[in-house]
């Protein structure tokens, strides 16, 4: 009798279906047929009886976990596991696995393309021509201002990199100081307020360690001025959602860019603002990391169950 795995992510196999069928040669795949992600109340009642699960960015808590029987082995497709009780599944002898494939080239390109039509008015002009409309509005040269990343691990690093053209004045916020790749880049290591106060555009990408604390709060959004981009191509969880819509609403900033939302499908009140640019989670979202993610990921299941 094969072993039953569930895999949870709706687009899974959509690139490359041999990976698929690699996977329904060897288990019986259970799979989420609702096209988005599962709600707690679909994965509690998916998971009762599989050995495994290639899983996304669902909520795997401890309340979810406990219905499963007989699981041994969460293998996420992606880099984070900040969505899974790694607590419950230590006690429940249920192994956790993430893939290492590289996302910084995914992530950091996304960003540039966020602060590039941001600044040029991309979404407003292809809105305009679309409905007819001849408008040309003034845009602002990126060349010499001052990028703020909060979180300069490997994405960090990379988008310094790649940006390395701009002439940025570039700030950093990170526990772990790389001096050796500040100081070929040009970087000032400082603390989060001095960062949220003085960089033009700030670039998160760090995770929280404290899932239920943002790392910018409304005290940090209070610390931005009208001239400020806020990008997040991290963790939904990692910004006051309300603290920056009213900041939005009340052109305290200049504007956000938003790949992640701490609810996902987002539905809220942010798709209603002109000073905003949003994106549905596509940061490593693009054909040759995701089959590499896929492929990794079902490495790691099979060498767990």
């Amino acid at each position: 009798m094969k072993q039953k795995i569930l895999i949870a992510t709706a687009s899974f196999g959509e690139l490359d279906s041999t990976i698929l069928d690699k996977l329904q040669d060897s288990y019986e795949c259970v799979f989420n047929q609702t096209g988005r992600k599962l709600t707690s109340e679909e994965l509690s009642k998916l998971i009762v009886d599989v050995e495994g699960i290639i899983a996304g960015t669902e909520q795997y808590s401890k309340d979810i976990l406990g219905h499963a029987k007989n699981l041994k082995v969460i293998s996420r497709v992606g880099i984070g596991i900040d969505n899974i009780d790694l607590d419950f599944c230590q006690e429940a002898n249920i192994a956790v696995l993430s893939t290492k494939t590289d996302l910084s080239y995914s992530v950091a390109e996304l960003v540039i393309t966020q602060i590039l039509s941001f600044y040029r008015n991309i979404p407003s002009h292809h809105k305009d021509f679309k409905e007819n409309l001849w408008k040309r509005k003034m845009g602002e040269t990126i060349n010499g201002k001052t990028l703020g990343i909060i979180g300069l691990g490997k994405i960090g690093k990379r988008l310094v990199e790649i940006t390395s053209g701009f002439n940025f004045e570039l700030l950093a916020c990170d526990l772990y100081k790389d001096e050796d790749f500040a100081k070929k880049y040009s970087i000032e290591y400082c603390d989060m307020d001095y960062l949220c106060s003085n960089a033009e555009i700030i670039s998160i990408h760090a995770n929280s360690k404290n899932s239920d604390k943002e790392l910018i709060s409304s005290d940090q959004i209070s610390l931005m001025n009208t001239k400020t981009l806020l990008i997040n191509t991290s963790r939904g969880n990692n910004v006051d959602e309300l603290a920056l819509l009213e900041a939005l609403k009340n052109n305290a900033i200049a504007g956000a860019c938003l790949d992640v939302f701490k609810s996902e499908p987002y539905k809220g009140e942010f798709t209603s603002l002109e000073n905003v640019i949003l994106t549905p989670h596509i940061g490593g979202y693009t054909s040759n990391v995701r089959k590499d993610l896929e492929t990794e990921a079902v490495e790691n299941l099979r060498k767990s169950l």
